[in-house]
């Protein structure tokens, strides 16, 4: 049996969770909470082996108390429940350190059993829409597009043809030194430290071919 501590703050949604998992073998409810303080506090009287967390609770938020749990408990495995699907809230779960992280409109009966068993046995429970907003966050360059200059992007296409710092600037009629300063500046915005790392970022940025 995996037991399962319930933090919700809405009671028909905890009678909707308690229906959706006793519905499935496998399941105990060892308890219910209503609020986040409650929650560290029975987690650590009860021990459960999944918690079943709201995002959004009186006194102490259910990614705060999940930040709490894990902290004192390593092994703490919880997946939050949430109404936003707002990429920064995804990832301030699974930084507090979240087994998964499910909408509640996607929070079907044959859905959150799976999700609480993929947390239980070490994995990620995340629902499609989450998968995606996890996929579309890991895609994204790491620093906001557009922020390279015209010439910054013109000198690392020079620098991705292969050509040195004395070749771009006799093509471009500036000295070495003004090209070491964009390369220095772009080094910086892209968080490299080498021509061929700025390379490979600027073209998985789609900022050259």
């Amino acid at each position: 049996m995996i037991r399962v501590l319930i933090a919700e703050d809405h009671p028909m949604m905890v009678q909707s969770i308690v229906a959706a998992l006793t519905a499935e073998e496998g399941f105990e409810i060892v308890g219910t909470c209503y609020d986040g303080e409650d929650l560290v506090a029975k987690y650590a009287q009860l021990l459960p082996d999944v918690v079943l967390s709201d995002q959004r609770m009186p006194k102490l938020s259910g990614v705060e108390a999940v930040r709490q749990i894990v902290a004192a408990h390593p092994g703490a495995k919880c997946v939050m429940l949430s109404d936003v699907d707002d990429p920064k809230v995804v990832s301030a779960a699974m930084n507090a350190g979240a087994s998964g992280f499910v909408l509640k409109r996607n929070m079907r009966p044959d859905a959150l059993g799976p999700a609480v068993r993929a947390a239980y046995k070490g994995g990620t429970a995340l629902d499609d829409t989450t998968m995606k907003i996890v996929l579309s966050e890991l895609r994204a360059p790491s620093w906001p597009q557009g922020t390279l200059t015209a010439r910054e992007i013109e000198v690392i296409t020079l620098v991705s043809e292969g050509m040195t710092n004395r070749e771009i600037a006799a093509k471009l009629h500036l000295s070495e030194a003004t090209i070491k300063t964009y390369l220095d500046r772009v080094y910086s915005k892209l968080n490299v430290n080498d021509r061929a790392s700025a390379v490979r970022r600027t073209i998985e940025a789609g900022l050259i071919s």
